[in-house]
């Protein structure tokens, strides 16, 4: 998605406003999750932070660790506070994700503290949530080393950790999955800096009230509705499993102000009934399917474009008929797009995208330009009861 991450870039060099969008585990679709190697590449795809968990060892030493248990990010297993650091030293947490990742280790904090960001943008911001309570005084002991020059919130699900935080002096964030107005009056009186909920937590009774007094955040905000909602609020900052899409979104809000319709580029669902296919297809796996895809695609900006679709397989065996095709779309213009998608993966997976190049003219007030939005086809299975008795 060459043309997602250049358009991601340059939005991200240029803006000055929030919501500042962070990569949850660094980038865990390109690099193993909670590494050094995922920060960087955070980082290197334009963003503005990360965010990572944090869990303490046997030895006390506050890593990177998003499970209390080793297995499933590393080569090791057990739960990681029966081990000492020098006990860690060898363990693997990278191999699992890909070869070219052998020998990447469990990061101290104070490895990923230290990383340094663009010159041009500064340093990166740190989002460290703290999965279990006993961390807050080794963190606040490492940022108090470095001095006030890293821009950080600490965050916890856990009521205590992020009080025992604010006491520490550290900027707080209470996490959680939906608004509440519970939430929002403990956040109020005990001075938290931030409040973050997970995708779509904000469209609550509680989440649509007066929260001027902190910071508001989002987990995991992936979709491209979510995302659009994130950037359009604004929210102060959110982190994200998908940099390119988010990144994407931010550039179409700042160039398209004055736009309040739905994402531009719009799929439905994708329906797999492993019960109607036939014998031969279900003997390679149960996500298998053959639909004829409607997609919208809408010219969001306030002049021409030009719209050229195609599809993205991430995973998978497919074959696509019908694209790529190209759009001349006027000023707001929705056009229906039409294609097949045929065939499908052992296991869920992930999922084909839809991605559509937006290209204009330079005009009246404006450069040329370009912006590449993406939506992915999500497939969902579904079970025909038997009818049998």
């Amino acid at each position: 998605m060459t043309g997602a991450r250049a358009a991601g870039e340059d939005a991200a060099r240029s803006h000055g406003a929030p919501p500042w969008i962070l990569g949850h585990r660094g980038v865990p679709r390109e690099a193993p999750e909670n590494t050094l190697a995922s920060l960087r590449r955070a980082l290197e795809v334009g963003l503005d932070g990360f965010e990572y968990d944090v869990h303490a060892c046997k030895s006390g030493e506050a890593l990177l660790l998003h499970d209390d248990t080793l297995e499933r990010t590393t080569d090791a297993s057990g739960p990681l506070i029966q081990r000492t650091l020098s006990e860690l030293a060898e363990v693997d947490a990278g191999a699992w994700f890909e070869r070219r990742f052998r020998g990447e280790r469990l990061p101290l904090i104070d490895e990923a503290l230290v990383l340094a960001g663009d010159p041009e943008r500064g340093q990166p911001m740190h989002m460290i949530e703290l999965k279990e309570q006993g961390l807050v005084s080794e963190v606040a002991a490492r940022l108090r080393e470095l001095g006030p020059r890293l821009s950080v919130r600490v965050a916890s699900f856990l009521r205590d950790v992020v009080i025992e935080a604010r006491d520490q002096g550290l900027p707080t964030m209470l996490l959680a999955e939906q608004a509440s107005e519970v939430d929002r009056r403990f956040v109020r009186e005990e001075r938290f800096c931030a409040y973050a909920v997970g995708p779509g937590g904000w469209r609550t009774e509680a989440g649509r009230e007066d929260w001027s007094f902190c910071e508001r955040w989002g987990w995991s905000v992936d979709l491209p509705s979510d995302l659009l909602e994130a950037c359009r609020a604004p929210l102060f900052g959110f982190n994200t499993n998908d940099p390119y899409r988010a990144l994407a979104t931010r550039a179409l809000v700042q160039l398209t102000p004055a736009d309040r319709a739905p994402y531009p580029v719009t799929v439905p669902e994708l329906m797999v009934v492993p019960e109607a296919l036939d014998a031969t297809t279900r003997a390679r796996g149960e996500w298998f399917g053959n639909w004829e895809v409607g997609a919208h695609v809408r010219n969001p900006f306030a002049h021409p474009v030009e719209a050229f679709c195609e599809s993205k397989v991430q995973g998978g065996a497919f074959d696509v008929a019908g694209l790529p095709q190209s759009l001349s779309l006027t000023a707001g213009e929705e056009r229906r797009v039409v294609f097949r998608l045929t065939g499908g993966s052992r296991s869920p997976g992930k999922d084909p995208l839809l991605l559509v190049h937006y290209r204009w003219r330079a005009g009246p007030g404006r450069p040329a330009g370009h912006l590449l939005l993406d939506a992915p086809l999500h497939r969902r299975r579904s079970t025909r009861a038997s009818t049998s008795t």
